[in-house]
């Protein structure tokens, strides 16, 4: 493990994958599964989820892990996926995602099923799937719609678009934009 950890002081989940660039592979959906359960058991008034490095948030699901999925495979990883982000979505407590550098394909689901998204400057969300031919399975396809209305949520995922935090902001995917420093300053006070 030690895709994720917890800091205390900031009530933070912190992906930290380094070269991985934070994707979501089998082994970091369990860690983050197991991070909400136990944190579910603690009395925390909001959580934060935000990335070690500044540079990305999330590079989407693994496609190391994709490669070779059978049908019965892929529902698994499909349905893991969707477990998580209702966790999230049903948390105990706000959850908040603070997003810098490229969110992508999984890890756009993974900031919709967060309560509050603030963006960096330098965020950008993108879901490239129909590059690849293939649709995230997380549940972003329905959460989307819904945070940013239908017609922009369609052409988001079937031409592969990125939208910049301005974009995003504009859409109401995100609720602000802010730095690292003036977002952390206000977490912590």
């Amino acid at each position: 493990m030690g895709l994720v950890r917890f800091d205390s002081k900031l009530q933070a989940l912190v992906l930290q994958q380094g070269q991985r660039k934070n994707r979501l592979s089998l082994e970091a959906l369990h860690e983050l599964g197991e991070w909400f359960d136990r944190l579910a058991k603690l009395d925390l008034d909001r959580l934060l989820l935000i990335s070690e490095d500044a540079s990305i948030f999330c590079a989407g699901a693994d496609i190391n892990d994709l490669v070779g999925l059978n049908q019965q495979s892929a529902r698994d990883y499909s349905l893991l996926g969707q477990g998580l982000m209702a966790r999230i979505e049903s948390f105990t407590c706000p959850v908040w995602a603070f997003i810098e550098g490229p969110c992508f394909g999984g890890g756009v689901d993974l900031v919709l099923a967060c309560h509050h998204r603030v963006a960096g400057p330098s965020a950008s969300f993108c879901h490239p799937g129909v590059q690849r031919g293939i649709v995230t399975g997380f549940g972003g396809t329905v959460l989307l719609p819904e945070i940013i209305g239908l017609d922009r949520a369609l052409t988001f995922f079937v031409t592969g678009q990125v939208a910049d935090a301005q974009t995003a902001l504009q859409w109401g995917l995100v609720q602000a934009i802010q730095t690292r420093e003036d977002f952390l300053a206000a977490w912590q006070k």
